[in-house]
This record gives structure tokens, C-alpha cells and sequence, in this order.
């Protein structure tokens, strides 16, 4: 029984130790180890029969004593959680790499000396990166300039503390250029307007727009703030009387975003998302959604081959709400919404890219596509087109609610040609639904100009 009670003890200190923060600091095991040890010393003086048992508790407390004292002078290395590459602007000026440390850093962290940085990009080639250091409390921060570079792109970075508590790799999360991202999901300002034209009918105007405003916590990995999607017209289908331009679904939230640099197996690190309060609407009828959800995305290592460039992002999610609204009548029809309460979702799905370099910058030619998946596991509202029967004994097409639990596809495929790094002309290919109506997107192409920032 005492076994047991000391180990359910040492796992209860450990763990408040590690929570509070206090193991921080490296003197804190060392000095935990030497408290211990003198306790054989208080119960001997307390209850040995002999004064040879108290000399034995004695010297084997000061066993203990000395070891924890080498070991915090001669052996302790330096604990390192992770390290942050951070390309501001496109490092037209000041590149930054931030390391965050599991404690308090030595002095002479702050000596550009104490760290040893490179690069090796793609054909190999070994490039020897020079820093300076700033120390910020358990982070410190090295800052070199983009021409150290050379304008080399997509390479493997190698980051080591060498000072007098190391030599310690430090695990590196690069993230992308940040201004410059490939893709939709990787953009903070996505804005891509669009068109379809067809004999004999209206042209129709389509605008997909993504905006995160978020900003880094103290925690440089981690962002807070707000986020928006809209797409409009989402299950008009050609021919058109007029011009439409209706945002058939909008989603909004309050979100958290984080990275984890993690090597599993073919992936470098996951990108995690949590929205706890969010919403979807549409402009045009009286139906909303109160929303909570939350994904993970995982991202696979980068490869290139020749001037083509390729990753894959998979991604495993939620979201929860509830219904706000219950119309009697939707695209001119009654509809019967009493049974759409609850909202449980899962979300699954995979996004793809690859890209065509030009001169070791930015890929020129990108194709990238998503597919994503809703599964409701309660009774949410489909729309589809349909011919519906008239009361002149004719047949009109119309588009019918209907309460279902099928899945939700989503897909968006696009090819681009980058005309700098924010501005491009796009070829997009939209086929699925998207809530709160779920109104079926039947292969919808267009040809547009979009607009991609990341901050």
C-alpha cells in the first residue's frame, strides 16, 4: 500500500510541477531531490534504534545531495519545446525565427554564438544561415535577413543551441511565406470574384470571400480573433432572367487557431481550429444557425520534384449549434422545418496542391482542390432543383427543402495562374452544398480574378 500512495504522490507532484510552470526553472528537480533525500535524514533522527541506522540514512542522503548537484552544474541540457520560423513581408526585410523554451533562458542565449542555424534547399545545397538573438523571458527570438537566403524557397531548416548548456536540437515548424500563401485555406483575405455566361441568359455573378482577422497570443504559434466566409449564389444554375447576387451562405465565428510542429510519419505538424461561437446565415431568407466547431488538419511534408511542387492537408472536424429560425415557406413553397433543432455534424476531408515554380519563387501555375464532407447525424434541410408540378397542370422548376441525413459533399477545385503574390486569374469548379440551406451546387465553373493574402 505505501508503494502505491508514493507513486500516486510522485505523479501528483510531477504534474502540478509541470501545470504550475515551476519545473521551469532548472534548479526545480534538482532542489525536489535534495528535500527528499533529507527526509531519510528527519526519520532516522525521528525513529532509528541505533545511531549506525541514522550514519546509513545519513550517507545516502548526501548520495542523492551531490548527484543533483553535478547534475544541475555539469549535466542539465537546456529544455527546448519548439521554434517558429517566421517570414514577415516576404522577408524583404527582417526574417525571424522565435524558440520557445520549457524555461527560463541562460545568458548567454542571447549571443548569436550560442546558435547555430542552416538551410538546405532543393537541389540540395547547405546554406549557413547568421542570426542575432534577443532573449524575451522563455522565448528568444533570432532575426537574420532574406538575402542570406540567396532566394532559395521550400527548405528544410536545422536549428541547434550550442551554448554552454548544449549542444540541443531545437524542433522547427516553418511556416510558410506569410504573405504569400498557395492556397485558399492557407490565405487570411481570400477574395475571388467570378463569373458564368450562357446563350440566352443573364450573366451571373459569383463572389467567394474568406476573412480571418486574428491575431498571435504571447505564444507566437497561436492566433485569436474573427473569421468569415460568404459565397453567393450557391445553387443558381443558368439560364438566369437577371443579375443575381445573393449570399446564400455566410458563416461567421469567434475562432482559435493553432500549430504544433509533431513529425508523424509522412506529416510535419497539424494545424489546429476551434470556433466556439459562431453562426450561419443566408441574406435572402429568414433561417440561422448558432454554431460551435472545432478541426484538426494534418500537413504532409512538402516535396518537390523538378520545378513542381506538391503536399497534401487532411483534415478531421466537428460542428455542433442549433437552429434558430423555422420559416414556414422557402423559395416559394411551404416547407416543414419543425423536426430542424439540433445541429451535430462530422467533418472530414483532404485538400491538395501542386505547383510550378519560375525561378525559385512562388508557384506560377497552381492547381490545388478540396473536398469536404458534412455528415449530419440529425435531420438538417437539402435543397434541390426539381420540377414541381403547377396548378395550370404544368411543371415548373423550383428548388425543394427537403429534412435529410445524407451527406453533404463540398468541393472546390481551382487552377490559377499568379499573376504576383496576391493577385491571380483563377478557372474554379464548384460541385455540393454548403448550410444552412445545403442548396445543391450543380458543377459550377467559372473564370475570375482573386485576391490571397496571409498577415
Amino acid at each position: 500500500m505505501e508503494y502505491l500512495v508514493a507513486l500516486i504522490l510522485g505523479v501528483v507532484v510531477a504534474s502540478f510541477a509541470k501545470l504550475s510552470g515551476f519545473d521551469r526553472d532548472r534548479a526545480f528537480y534538482p532542489t525536489a531531490l535534495i528535500v527528499i533525500a533529507s527526509y531519510y535524514v528527519l526519520f532516522a533522527t525521528m525513529g532509528a534504534a541505533s545511531n549506525w541506522t541514522l550514519g546509513i540514512e545519513i550517507a545516502v542522503g548526501l548520495v542523492f545531495s551531490v548527484l543533483a548537484l553535478l547534475g544541475f552544474k555539469k549535466s542539465l541540457w537546456l529544455k527546448i519545446e519548439s521554434s517558429v520560423i517566421d517570414f514577415k513581408d516576404g522577408c524583404s526585410n527582417v526574417c525571424s525565427i522565435t524558440v520557445t523554451l520549457a524555461e527560463s533562458a541562460p545568458s548567454d542565449a542571447a549571443s548569436a554564438a550560442s546558435w547555430a542555424v542552416s538551410a538546405v534547399s532543393k537541389p540540395p545545397r547547405t546554406i549557413r544561415v547568421p542570426v542575432s538573438a534577443t532573449i524575451n523571458g522563455f522565448f528568444v527570438t533570432l532575426t537574420f535577413n532574406e538575402s542570406a537566403l540567396g532566394g532559395a524557397r521550400d527548405l528544410t531548416w536545422s536549428v541547434a543551441y550550442v551554448g554552454e548548456r548544449g549542444p540541443v536540437a531545437v524542433p522547427v515548424f516553418a511556416l510558410p511565406a506569410v504573405n504569400v500563401p498557395k492556397t485558399r485555406s492557407e490565405a487570411d483575405v481570400y477574395v475571388s470574384g467570378s463569373f458564368l455566361a450562357g446563350q440566352g441568359s443573364k450573366p451571373l455573378y459569383i463572389l467567394d470571400a474568406k476573412v480571418n482577422v486574428l491575431r498571435p497570443l504571447p505564444r507566437r504559434t497561436t492566433r485569436v480573433g474573427l473569421s468569415g466566409e460568404v459565397l453567393t449564389n450557391t445553387g443558381t444554375e443558368l439560364p438566369v432572367n437577371r443579375t443575381e447576387f445573393d449570399p446564400d451562405s455566410i458563416r461567421t465565428a469567434f475562432a482559435i487557431e493553432g500549430n504544433k510542429a509533431k513529425n508523424l510519419w509522412l506529416f510535419n505538424g497539424f494545424l489546429w481550429t476551434i470556433k466556439p461561437v459562431g453562426g450561419e446565415f443566408t441574406r435572402k431568407h429568414p433561417i440561422s444557425n448558432f454554431t460551435s466547431d472545432g478541426a484538426i488538419r494534418l500537413s504532409l511534408r512538402p516535396n518537390q520534384a523538378g520545378k513542381a511542387w506538391y503536399t497534401l492537408y487532411p483534415s478531421l472536424g466537428y460542428e455542433a449549434g442549433r437552429n434558430l429560425n423555422q420559416p414556414s415557406r422557402l423559395f416559394k413553397q411551404p416547407v416543414d422545418l419543425s423536426e430542424y433543432k439540433g445541429i451535430a455534424r462530422i467533418v472530414g476531408g483532404v485538400e491538395g496542391a501542386l505547383g510550378i515554380y519560375v525561378k525559385n519563387k512562388d508557384p506560377k501555375v497552381l492547381l490545388s482542390g478540396s473536398y469536404l464532407v458534412r455528415t449530419p447525424l440529425t435531420a438538417e434541410p437539402y435543397t434541390s432543383l426539381e420540377y414541381v408540378p403547377t396548378t395550370a397542370g404544368g411543371t415548373e422548376r423550383l428548388k425543394v427543402v427537403r429534412m435529410r441525413k445524407n451527406a453533404r459533399p463540398f468541393t472546390r477545385n481551382a487552377l490559377t495562374w499568379n499573376l504576383s503574390d496576391s493577385w491571380a486569374i483563377a478557372i474554379e469548379h464548384r460541385y455540393g452544398s454548403l448550410p444552412p440551406l445545403f442548396e445543391l451546387i450543380r458543377h459550377q465553373v467559372s473564370l475570375g480574378i482573386a485576391y490571397k493574402r496571409k498577415f
